[in-house]
């Protein structure tokens, strides 16, 4: 595979981090995540696999149940270390001397704190890669904030164009994350590249507010022009109507339509049953439809009721009609355009047993990638990882569990 021989240290937690080297553990990369014995991956301490204060019942091992942590974490190594102790420095510190590339995604302050800047490391590993993903970048007036995808894409404005007008602002779904994991394993694609062909190691900053920008370019485009804040997006272009996403029969679920031009319009009332609406003059026009873009809207969403999301779907599609269901994540496992491309492998883990999990999303006819492993265990590693990649012996990694530094359990007490 393309990154075999490749080993990555990584220090990052929740989405965007981890969905950026598991990426690159996908083709090959040896990536070793890092956990606190007492710092767990937020992932794991999600409403259902969040562990008690108190560790009682810690046979049950509820940290492991996260689905979120094990989707975006497979094919890697698990290590717990604990980087405030200068033991824990200093086996982390071995470990770069040993790899390729350190992936954070702390504020900027943190590495510094523990003296672990890119100038350390590249004093340890001359040809080190350091990728660091903070949330609005290590420098100006914002650089000490933390940011999670939600108070990212805050301060981006993303959320101020999103949902309707007589509505309170829509928070997006977490986009920063996917985004900022996918423009950081790009960076880094190019970094090792550069290293390739120069022999030089690097420092590389993927801020995750920048990444955001070029969602809001005809926001800030219309601004600079007008003067004007752009008004939210409501149910998509308001030019058109119907246009928009439309509750259909079922609990919370939806078809979206989209009628642009006269002649799709002709062909929506025809499918939809309604004839009646093409002798109404105040719809014959596209600006007229806008004009009446509530009315429309109610008497579209009066019809889609009646039926499935996927026979909407199917007969505004057979009229010629842009529509289509809207899934859920459950839908996705059944979708013929997800089925059809083995969208899905199932992939057996220890505590929860075999699940379905997204296969690798890049296809390469030469060197395919492979979703083999499942998410590490807490800690499954660090034996591994202390005695045969960087030779320690019995007594010092005895020393270290009695230390605290390594564990296999979470330490929250």
């Amino acid at each position: 595979m393309i990154f075999e021989g490749l080993r990555i240290v990584d220090l990052t937690m929740g989405w965007a981090g981890p969905l950026s080297t598991m990426l690159f553990a996908d083709f090959g990369a040896q990536v070793i995540k890092i956990e606190g014995p007492g710092r767990l991956d937020w992932w794991r301490r999600g409403s259902a696999s969040k562990p008690p204060p108190d560790m009682r019942d810690a046979d049950a091992k509820v940290w492991e149940r996260s689905a979120l942590f094990c989707g975006v974490n497979r094919n890697k190594l698990g290590v717990t270390l604990d980087m405030s102790s200068p033991q824990g420095r200093e086996i982390f510190e071995r470990l770069v001397a040993v790899s390729d590339v350190v992936v954070e995604s702390f504020s900027p302050r943190v590495m510094k704190k523990w003296g672990l800047d890119h100038e350390r490391l590249a004093e340890i590993n001359p040809g080190i890669i350091m990728m660091s993903l903070p949330a609005v970048g290590s420098s100006g007036p914002w650089a000490h904030y933390i940011g999670y995808a939600s108070t990212t894409e805050a301060m981006s404005g993303l959320p101020a164009l999103c949902g309707y007008d007589d509505a309170p602002i829509l928070q997006t779904p977490f986009v920063a994350d996917p985004l900022g994991g996918l423009n950081g394993a790009t960076a880094l694609a190019f970094a090792l590249y550069h290293r390739e062909l120069t022999g030089e190691g690097q420092r590389i900053e993927v801020g995750q507010h920048e990444g955001l920008i070029p969602l809001i370019g005809h926001g800030l485009m219309e601004y600079q022009l007008t003067g004007e804040i752009p008004a939210r997006s409501s149910t998509g272009d308001s030019r058109f109507a119907p246009n928009g996403c439309y509750p259909c029969q079922g609990d919370d679920r939806w078809v979206v339509i989209s009628v642009a031009t006269d002649d799709e319009w002709i062909k929506f009332c025809g499918a939809t049953g309604r004839p009646e609406l093409l002798a109404d003059p105040a719809l014959r026009t596209a600006q007229g439809r806008q004009e009446n873009r509530g009315r429309i809207d109610d008497l579209t969403s009066e019809w889609t009721r009646q039926h499935d999301r996927r026979d909407a779907m199917e007969i505004l599609q057979r009229a010629g009609v842009v529509a289509a269901a809207v899934n859920n994540a459950a839908d996705l496992l059944e979708d013929p355009q997800v089925t059809a491309t083995e969208g899905f492998v199932e992939l057996d883990r220890a505590v929860v047993g075999r699940h379905p999990y997204p296969r690798v999303s890049v296809r390469l006819s030469e060197t395919p990638g492979n979703a083999a492993e499942p998410a590490p265990l807490f800690g499954e590693d660090n034996d591994f990882v202390l005695r045969e990649l960087l030779g320690l012996g019995d007594d010092e990694v005895r020393e270290l569990r009695e230390l605290g530094v390594v564990a296999e359990t979470p330490m929250l007490n």
